[in-house]
């Protein structure tokens, strides 16, 4: 387990342990909390429901993050199949003896049991019999006399093969390239690398098994004899694979030991430029870290649902506490302590939010068998690479660390609440009195206050962007509680609330979406959180004004919504916590509303006007009178498919490795003046897009990087030695796979494919996918691939839609719990109010004008919520997308408006039950009703 998950349950085991040990020694007080918990029926249930929830959210989503990065990483080792150490000279050949002389070595036969040349390229591929074609094809070239080691193909028509019974010119090609193509067996293709060339026949189809899941994607598996005009009449090799006993980790393991061995070897071979490689360590590390963001983005969703899942326990002390304060008033008489209180207060928050944790977690893995699949086939098609399925990982200490956040921060808030409700004079309580107007403790309160600002201004200074947030939140706080004699409350709170929301907006629009993503997260989490509590106390302190705002626009309105908002306006907190459930969530959901309606695409400004983009593996495009008729301009960008080793340590969404295929786009100078692409996120230091692309002029080791963070740094292996980078910027969309340079930035990659991109603009009224197809079928025995910008944006919306909706499946939860408070506050509404109601209905009112009442109240805290949440959202949505991902503001207004109906619509159907029950109750037995 890691350090963390041993904090988190160790604390859980404390705080419980300590709890039960109490527990003990003060067995009354626990039979009270436990009668308590109990005798609540129904409320009790909503109660653990509402938690339960909480618990469901945060055990999908760690469930689903770890079943993510395991499928991920099982994925890495199935690529790999038994090669663990690799011996290549960044992309050079060399003579195919070294492997020949390695195989011989007898230093290396206890540590290594199999040696392979091979080659290891990326270029184009045509289906001469079906006429189609694709480009950016992997190329594995392996000899077929040593490949047992490493593993048999297994063909989709069951057949198995180690290569060697293979007709002369025969090949494998993958299932994914086979249908791109429409391959079928006794095809002909062409193979496309460079300048080179070489024709063959598709001698079967593998399955994503052994040798044959190398790449996860498109991928021709060629034995070298088959390629010779490839190979230098089979003399050349750019790859030598070793293979170590034992599998997975163990095979990792097995191939460390042997490092220094094979060294020794590769040195004692007197070939210069030669370097060994842990390839499958490397790409199970990257695949490991390619996992990071999603496992922010579900960790971080699934908090904000147990946030608003806390203020359910809150908010039921309070009101516990209120009516039972004549009770609790007669047992501090008795001599029960003030400590005492509050650990009855917790014991019993403790029990619903252990119960609720527990129950939690079945759902929660049906939610995460759910949410995972569709994460991790978006994570693939993002990448570009062929999902093979997904691995539920249900780890013992994962399940562990949920049940123990569920239950341990409500307790921890709950605690905080039960020290303000503990807080009562007796006489006042026994008498059901309100509570006298404090006069003492002025210097304690001021002691407390600079306390509270002082941890607040060393959190500031210690915890990075969201230290900042939470760190001056709570300085704001302190210093409006140490002015509470010298301003006036409601403008305390106003102010308070106005300050920490606009700190929060500051620092979301100067937090960058960079190398420090799980920051960002961070950021986003606490700034949601600390924004709606801001907004909440401007709408608390302020809620009186909605009373005078129904007065002057219907007296008679006025006079019936007088009592629901005159009892909303008298309990300020409570109706904070209640709009704050609804404010978290919906301020989230309104975030990525946003987001996703920013991803709407604006196809003329995101392709620079073009329609088409052609890829290949030569130089040059050349086409025909008849194309360039219906084409209005074109530009052709140099690509150099580079195929090697490459390290951004702190991205999380490349999956690099030994062997990583990067196109590198080379921008000509009139490009980089008027650039054939939009940007979407940039440094910091650059303040428009302009900026960017004459710094890149300026300085070659700049570039923008498709799936790298902004200001991480690049480092790619030549022939000459490493090369290294810096991400200045992102394109819009990741049509642009690679990496984006001037001229000077790729002068050293000579070796790799040199390979071109043709953006093309058609003329008005000419089809654009029908032109695609032209293009690709005129050129498609130059492993040509033509597209439109279209069709490649939508497959890219697609995976970002998908994610979208596993946020806003956790986002749901979050609702669900607080219609769950709404429904508590109902039923309590029928206990704790029932003598008011009951002077009502003696006064006059009929039952129709109480229902009213308590309906619209509910309408109205949920309302309140609803403009809290949006409002927060959409200023945070606002500065997400104009500020990190460089795009226009939108609002995927549907997703919103479903969200808003649902909240509303439940809240009636929560709310007409008990404000029915309560409606119906005589006056009379109401006034006689004693506590």
């Amino acid at each position: 387990m890691s350090a963390w998950s041993w904090f988190v349950i160790g604390t859980f085991l404390a705080v419980y342990g300590v709890l039960a040990l109490l527990a003990l020694r003060r067995p009354l007080l626990a039979r009270l909390a436990f009668r308590e918990a109990w005798r609540g029926g129904l409320q009790t249930g909503l109660v653990v429901a509402g938690l339960a929830l909480a618990g469901m959210g945060i055990t999908a989503g760690l469930v689903a993050a770890d079943s993510t990065e395991a499928s991920v990483t099982q994925n890495a080792y199935l690529s790999m199949g038994e090669v663990d150490v690799t011996v290549t000279a960044n992309g050079a050949l060399f003579d195919a003896s070294v492997a020949d002389r390695l195989a011989a070595d007898r230093n290396l036969a206890t540590g290594i049991d199999g040696v392979q040349g091979g080659l290891d390229l990326v270029g184009a591929v045509a289906d001469l019999d079906q006429r189609a074609s694709d480009t950016g094809v992997r190329l594995y070239g392996f000899d077929a006399s040593r490949q047992r080691p490493f593993g048999a193909f297994h063909l989709v028509d069951g057949r198995r093969t180690y290569g060697d019974d293979l007709p002369p010119a025969g090949v494998l090609v993958s299932r994914d390239l086979a249908d791109a193509l429409h391959a079928q067996a006794g095809d002909r293709l062409r193979i496309s690398a460079g300048a080179s060339s070489a024709e063959v026949l598709v001698a079967g189809v593998v399955k994503l098994e052994g040798p044959g899941a190398f790449g996860l994607g498109r991928t021709l598996f060629a034995p070298l004899g088959s390629i010779p005009s490839l190979t230098g009449a089979g003399n050349q090799i750019n790859v030598v694979r070793l293979s170590t006993p034992g599998d997975g980790l163990a095979g990792i393991a097995a191939g460390r030991r042997s490092l220094p061995a094979v060294r020794e070897a590769v040195a004692g071979l007197g070939v210069p430029g030669l370097e060994v490689n842990e390839a499958k360590a490397a790409q199970v590390r990257q695949a490991e870290r390619s996992t990071q963001s999603a496992r922010a983005t579900l960790v971080t969703m699934s908090l904000l649902v147990v946030a608003a899942a806390a203020t359910v326990v809150v908010h039921l002390t309070l009101m516990l506490a209120e009516e039972r304060r004549r009770r609790l008033g007669t047992l501090r008489a008795l001599g029960l302590s003030r400590s005492g209180l509050v650990f009855l207060s917790v014991l019993e928050s403790a029990l619903y939010s252990l119960a609720g944790a527990v129950v939690g977690v079945l759902p929660g893995l049906a939610l995460a068998r759910y949410l995972g699949p569709v994460v991790a086939e978006a994570g693939a098609a993002l990448s570009g690479s062929e999902s093979t399925g997904y691995q539920l990982a249900v780890r013992p200490e994962t399940v562990a660390v949920a049940v123990s956040l569920a239950a341990m921060l409500t307790v921890v808030t709950m605690a905080a609440a039960a020290l303000r409700t503990a807080r009562f004079a007796i006489s006042a309580a026994i008498r059901d009195l309100p509570e006298p107007a404090s006069t003492g403790g002025r210097r304690w309160r001021l002691l407390a206050a600079g306390l509270l600002a002082a941890a607040g201004f060393a959190i500031a200074l210690a915890g990075g962007g969201a230290g900042r947030v939470l760190g001056a939140t709570l300085m704001i706080v302190g210093a409006t509680w140490a002015g509470r004699r010298w301003i006036e409350d409601r403008a305390r709170y106003t102010l308070a609330g106005t300050l920490i929301l606009a700190w929060a907006l500051v620092v979301q629009a100067t937090t960058p979406l960079s190398s420090e993503d799980n920051a960002a997260f961070a950021v986003f989490f606490v700034g949601i959180v600390v924004s709606v509590f801001g907004l909440s106390l401007v709408v608390a302190a302020n809620l009186a004004l909605v009373d005078r705002f129904l007065a002057l626009v219907s007296p008679r309105l006025g006079a019936t919504l007088r009592a629901p908002v005159a009892y909303m306006t008298r309990r300020p907190l409570r109706t904070g916590l209640t709009t704050g459930a609804f404010g978290i969530v919906l301020a989230a959901i309104t975030v990525f509303a946003v987001v996703g309606g920013s991803y709407q695409p604006d196809y003329a400004r995101d392709s620079a006007g073009f329609d088409v983009i052609v890829r290949s593996a030569q130089p040059a495009i050349t086409l025909s009178p008849a194309l360039q008729a219906q084409i209005a301009r074109a530009e052709v960008i140099p690509t150099r498919l580079y195929l090697g080793r490459f390290l951004a340590p702190n991205s999380t969404g490349y999956a690099g490795g030994a062997s990583t295929y990067v196109p590198l786009y080379t921008l000509s100078e009139a490009q980089l003046a008027n650039p054939p692409l939009h940007l979407s996120t940039r440094s910091q230091r650059f303040p428009d897009d302009a900026s960017v692309w004459r710094a890149m002029r300026e300085d070659p080791g700049l570039v923008v990087a498709a799936t790298t963070h902004v200001d991480d740094t690049i480092t790619m292996w030549t022939p000459t030695g490493p090369v290294h980078f810096t991400v200045v910027a992102q394109p819009v969309y990741a049509i642009f796979n690679g990496l984006i340079g001037s001229p000077r930035s790729f002068s050293g990659f000579d070796l790799a494919v040199s390979g071109s991109t043709l953006l093309v603009a058609a003329r008005p009224g000419v089809d654009r996918e029908g032109l695609a197809r032209a293009i690709e079928s005129e050129l498609f025995e130059q492993g040509v691939t033509a597209h439109t910008f279209r069709s490649e944006v939508s497959g890219y919306l697609a995976a970002i839609k998908a994610i979208l909706a596993v946020i806003d499946t956790l986002m749901r939860l979050g609702l669900a719990i607080g219609l769950l408070t709404l429904g508590i506050a109902g039923l309590r509404a029928v206990v704790e109010r029932r003598r008011p109601i009951g002077v009502l209905r003696a006064l006059g009112f009929s039952p129709r004008r109480v229902v009213g009442g308590l309906v619209v109240e509910a309408i109205l805290t949920a309302a309140i919520g609803i403009a809290v949440g949006v409002t927060a959202g959409l200023l945070l949505g606002y500065l997400v997308v104009t500020s990190t991902y460089n795009r226009e503001f939108n609002v995927d207004s549907g997703a919103l408006a479903s969200a808003i109906v649902l909240v509303l619509a439940a809240t009636l159907a929560v709310t007409i039950g008990p404000a029915m029950r309560a409606s119906r109750l005589p006056a009379a037995d109401a006034l006689r009703l004693m506590d």
